[in-house]
């Protein structure tokens, strides 16, 4: 799991987060919302390592993330943001491949086990017929279909997103979600997702942290949080809300 303990974070003078405690647990879907410039990305990139705290602890299974080398880092945790910059003729297939680096041992060839679990991700996500192409000729949102395939090739126990699926088509983002879902439930792997539709936030997460100006603003279970009167104060929104169907906004 992961433990956050008063975490203080600035860039130059300016704070950008401020006294963060909350806790990840195994096996569920937490997600991360909240206005732009509220903080999101940054903590994101706390709890992969990028960034380190000015102040405070980030542990990940019990281990100081400060502490934890890039290799030990890449079999715990995988990351897909918003953005694919990927600016090499990589055929998807060979993209896809990348994701098993982490675990190949002094340079040794990659191993039958490897190439399998490459078909396996890219057959759940639908990619499979993308194999030869290249990864420069995708649309935006294929190339995030690659990426979250890359992912699934990892295998690691926590996949963290920054609105990882932006580029989807709204179909694809929700089978991606429910692939994700599927694999918290039967697997046990733990997600940390930021996004912006209020309504995957209703389907498919379990706990949400909402952020506002870089302090929490409310933490709990899904329906604790995504409270019509928590989303209109911090969103400066007009929405109605239905347990279990999602929520609307209003003009």
């Amino acid at each position: 799991m992961y433990q956050i303990s008063n975490v203080n974070f600035s860039i130059g003078k300016r704070l950008i987060l401020k006294e963060l405690s909350f806790s990840v647990s195994k096996g569920e879907v937490f997600t991360i919302i909240g206005p732009n410039g509220s903080g999101k990305t940054t903590l994101l990139k706390l709890l992969t390592g990028i960034y380190k705290p000015d102040s405070g602890d980030i542990l990940l299974d019990g281990m100081d993330i400060k502490t934890m080398s890039p290799k030990v880092l890449s079999r715990k945790l995988s990351v897909i943001s918003q953005n694919v910059n990927i600016q090499f003729p990589f055929t998807c297939f060979e993209v896809v491949m990348m994701g098993r680096n982490p675990r190949v041992v002094n340079n040794q060839k990659l191993s039958n086990k490897d190439l399998d679990a490459v078909i396996w991700a890219m057959e759940k996500t639908n990619t499979l017929q993308y194999g030869e192409r290249l990864i420069t000729e995708l649309s935006g949102g294929e190339k995030q279909r690659i990426m979250l395939a890359r992912t699934l090739a990892q295998d690691t126990p926590y996949i963290l997103l920054d609105e990882a699926f932006s580029d989807m088509d709204m179909h694809y983002v929700i089978k991606s979600m429910k692939l994700l879902r599927e694999l918290v439930d039967t697997k046990g792997i733990t997600v940390v997702n930021i996004v912006h539709d209020l309504n995957l936030v209703y389907h498919f997460s379990d706990r949400v942290l909402l952020l506002k100006d870089g302090k929490i603003e409310s933490l709990g279970h899904k329906f604790e949080v995504m409270k019509k009167e928590n989303i209109e104060r911090t969103f400066k929104i007009r929405v109605e809300s239905v347990k279990d169907r999602g929520m609307l906004i209003l003009p």
